[in-house]
This record gives C-alpha cells, structure tokens and sequence, in this order.
C-alpha cells in the first residue's frame, strides 16, 4: 500500500493508538444508511452489544499532513467529553477501509420532524428551550463549538420528550482541511435556508470563510429552525432556487414572513416571534447569545406551562409508535435512515446560463460573481 493512501492514514501514523475503537466495532452495514453529504456517509455498526452510527469522513484528502490529522483527532476527541442531556455525545473514533469515522450512538428514526408528526399537540417552546440549551452548551466550551449545521434533522427527540443536538461542529472543523473544495460549503452543496448571510457571503462582511462560523451564525439557523417547527415548511418555502433563497437573504435582507394563524395554533406567541426577528439580525453583534436565548425562553414556556400538553398527556391521547425513539434496534432488522432531510429539491439552472456553468455549484460562483460586478 502506497504511503498516500487515504485508508487508515491514522494508524499509519500513530495518531489515534488505544483510542481507535476499530478493534470493538463489528456487523457494519453493507452499504451506507443515509444519502451522502458533502463530508460521508453514515453506516450501522455494533459497538459491543451496542448498535451504533459510524459517520465517515470520506473526503480526506490523500496529502493531508500528520500535523492536520492531530488537529482533527483532537477535535473529535472533544466531543466525546461532552455531557449534557441536550447534546448527544459520540462514543469515539475508529478508523477501517472506509476512512475515519465518528462512532455515535445509533439513534432510529428519532427526528423531531418525525416525533412532532406523532406528537402534534407536544409543546414546540419545551423543544426550543432544549434546542437552546443544548446550543448554550456547546458554545460555553473553550473554545466554543460551533454546531454549523443546526437543522431539523441534526436535532433528536429522546424518550424522555427533550430534544437533543446530534451532527455538530463537523462542518467548522473540516473547512479548509486538503480535499475539501470550497464549493462543499455553497448554497448549493450546504443549507442554503438556514445559513446566516455572513456564512453565504463572508467576503461583504470583511471575512474569510473559514471565520463566518461563529455561535452567532448558529443563533441565525436556531431562528429558522424554530420557524420550521412552527410554521410547519421549510423557511423561503415559496423559492426552490437555491440561488433565489441566498439573494433574498443576503442582498434583499429579507426574512421569512410570519407564518400566520396555524402557526399561532401550534403556541407561535408574540415573545417567540420577537425571538426570531431577533435571531436573522443582518449582523451577528446584534444577535442574541445563546444564554440570552435560554433565559427569555424560559419565561416564555414559564408562562405556557399551564396551557401545554405533558408528554405523558399527548403520548395517551396519541397510539404511541415506539420506532419513533429506539433504544437498540434488532441488528437483523432492515437499516433505517438515521436523519431526516426536510429540504426542497433544487431546480437545475436554465439553459440560458453559460456553458461552464454545469452544476448548482457553478451557479452559486456564477450569480456571486454578477452581483459583485453589479455593486461595484
């Protein structure tokens, strides 16, 4: 094997040593258990008699130095000394034929996408606050880990009804490692819908890429997030071009309007929606921080306490399906996806772009380029 082989590049280098749980992790899947993202892909795995998650990181490239793999080591070493009951903690790192992975525990289709389907009547503001709180958490470490990546399938329901944070931090810490082209962080490879605009144009804000993920750019993505739990549609529902949503965010200001009566129905209050507003700020300064976000949601769920559903009630006014929020699923039982992904599909360009424009991610170059050119 070739010394630039990107498999078990760790080993070879006495990077991981006794921390590699490779030698524990049996039965992976044949094939990978969720579509593939920008970074890897996700395959089931037993750990002991543990069913877990391994999320490989695929995309390393071959050249990357010793120096950048220690870097990422002790990243990911990071959040496996993470406790809190809103943040879902990775058992450690392993390394095989498919790459590095981060070994999580495997968690079933327990998406609050799919738990609020089951749940209607649950309190969103209880599941905010937890989403909150577990994002205090994370950006209270020294120093702050940013999520990156906050959406409603990176957030878990676990079977006491609180929500938890899964998938953090992967996408500030691989930006700008070797093997990861820029292009993996455009609206069309990312999230486009709940990006802050300094994430989709750093360079109007005097930044560089690798800078525009802050705790500040997480508190942009929690607003839309709680936004989609309310409003029940994915933010800029109206607009499927990726393109369409990143001029309305960063060039418009525009913000998604409120979302109406059936929105209020779900506990959409006056005081949350302020929260919101509060949160798509044009400038991250302005933005509320996480602990200011956790103390003004307790007093909204203070006061909702009254009128909002236990879990026990809904569970008992519902046929509670248990698949929802899986312990340890049977091994021999058909994989499931571990995420939901509630995003639109993303029109393709027309044909009246130029020739060299062949992906979403060629346009998103493309139309940056225009408006540049258009405001200078």
């Amino acid at each position: 094997m070739s010394d630039q082989s990107p498999e078990h590049i760790l080993l070879r280098q006495n990077i991981l040593g006794a921390d590699d749980m490779m030698p524990r992790i049996t039965n992976i899947s044949s094939l990978p258990v969720s579509l593939p993202n920008a970074f890897g892909d996700v395959w089931f795995a037993s750990y002991d008699d543990t069913n877990v998650a391994l999320k490989v990181i695929r995309v390393l490239a071959k050249t990357i130095s010793k120096g950048r793999l220690e870097e990422l080591v002790k990243q990911l070493k990071r959040w496996t000394e993470l406790r809190h009951p809103n943040v879902l903690t990775p058992f450690g790192i392993c390394e095989n034929k498919l790459g590095i992975a981060i070994v999580w525990p495997w968690t079933g289709d327990s998406g609050i996408s799919k738990y609020l389907a089951q749940y209607p009547m649950y309190s969103r503001a209880s599941l905010v606050l937890d989403v909150a709180r577990g994002l205090e958490y994370l950006h209270a470490q020294v120093p702050a880990i940013v999520h990156g990546d906050l959406r409603l399938p990176n957030i878990l329901v676990q079977r006491t009804g609180q929500a938890c944070l899964t998938d953090y931090g992967l996408s500030p810490v691989m930006h700008g490692m070797p093997g990861i082209e820029e292009s993996d962080f455009s609206p069309s490879q990312s999230h486009v819908r709940w990006m802050a605009p300094e994430r989709l144009y750093p360079e109007s804000y005097g930044l560089k890429s690798s800078d525009s993920f802050t705790p500040a750019s997480d508190i942009f993505a929690f607003g839309m997030v709680v936004y989609q739990l309310y409003a029940g549609r994915v933010p800029f529902h109206e607009t499927q071009s990726a393109y369409g949503v990143f001029y309305k965010i960063t060039i418009v200001g525009e913000r998604p309007a409120h979302p109406g009566r059936e929105a209020e129905e779900r506990g959409l209050c006056d005081d949350m929606w302020a929260i919101l507003e509060d949160c798509w700020k044009a400038n991250g300064t302005d933005r509320p921080t996480s602990r200011e976000l956790v103390e003004r949601l307790e007093r909204i769920t203070a006061g909702q306490i009254p009128a909002t559903s236990s879990l026990a009630q809904v569970q008992s006014s519902s046929s509670p399906d248990e698949s929802l929020l899986p312990e340890n699923p049977d091994p021999s039982a058909p994989v499931r996806s571990l995420f939901f992904d509630d995003t639109l599909p993303v029109v393709s360009p027309p044909s009246t772009y130029p020739t060299s424009v062949r992906t979403l991610g060629d346009l998103y170059y493309f139309m940056r380029e225009v408006l540049r050119s258009n405001l200078t």
